[in-house]
């Protein structure tokens, strides 16, 4: 999880998803969240 937040954070203002646009995962930003909030940091 240490490993994800640090690649996913230079990425916090973008959508997750394909590179296409058909396919979104929602904010990076609410991952980063939810990855500092199971690693005891939020």
């Amino acid at each position: 999880m240490r490993r994800a937040h640090t690649a996913l954070n230079p990425a916090a203002g973008e959508l997750a998803g394909a590179g296409s646009g058909l396919l979104t995962l929602g904010p990076v930003s609410e991952h980063l969240a939810d990855l500092a909030a199971a690693l005891g940091q939020a």
